[in-house]
């Protein structure tokens, strides 16, 4: 079983990991899984006006929207990008991305910019921690510009994430609306298994050499 993705330094572990997931689990269990994970969401997102998920074309958010589809709740998805991504990205964004999604383009980060900064693209130090300061303020501030009060977010506990409690149905108040983390509690196999069962498509830069590395952090960060 896979640790947690800080630990994880070889992207042939996360492959053989997606290969082995449906040994691991079989199909009537990940159903078992979908049913209680949709049924928490109904519960938690009862009460809430104008909902929101995060889709940020990766294997944990296209798996979230997935479930939350089948569970019948209005949800809107969101996205945030960088102006700069790998053409085969924005080709498989376009045919897959799903309906009535916002997106919200950072412009900051431009060849020009980057050109000027580039310990933004080749990461020194604290840089890296500034320019996340700098997005998570950004999402903040986008959601509630257009009014969501929940945000569903596929943040796991095995990616590193902080999802909140168990008590508290991973929900956390993020000063204007609440942040919910229905997947929390997900392994990286169950995800696998998810994604083998119900025929998920994955973006292109999971074949990359690096791609289970490198990860789907959304806002330009592939580059």
């Amino acid at each position: 079983m896979l640790q947690k993705k800080q630990g994880i330094k070889s992207n042939q572990e996360w492959l053989a990991a997606f290969e082995k997931s449906t040994d691991l689990y079989s199909k009537e269990y990940i159903n078992d899984l979908e049913k209680k994970t949709i049924e928490h969401i109904k519960k938690v997102s009862a009460g809430f006006n104008n909902i929101c998920n995060g889709w940020i074309a990766g294997k944990d958010s296209v798996v979230l929207h997935h479930i939350l589809k089948k569970s019948g709740i209005k949800s809107t998805p969101i996205m945030w990008r960088g102006i700069n991504e790998y053409p085969c990205m924005i080709d498989w964004i376009e045919k897959n991305k799903p309906e009535n999604l916002v997106e919200e383009v950072i412009d900051k980060f431009n060849f020009d910019f980057l050109e000027k900064n580039p310990t933004y693209l080749f990461m020194q130090g604290d840089t890296r921690q500034k320019w996340m300061s700098v997005k998570w303020r950004r999402q903040k501030a986008d959601i509630k510009k257009h009014n969501f009060d929940l945000f569903i977010v596929a943040r796991r506990l095995k990616d590193g994430n902080q999802c909140g409690l168990k008590t508290n149905d991973f929900v956390v108040d993020s000063k204007g609306y609440k942040t919910y983390s229905p997947l929390a509690e997900w392994n990286h196999e169950e995800m696998f298994a998810y994604i083998k069962y119900n025929k998920l498509e994955l973006p292109p830069f999971y074949n990359f050499k690096r791609g289970f590395l490198v990860g789907s952090v959304a806002m330009g960060e592939w580059t």
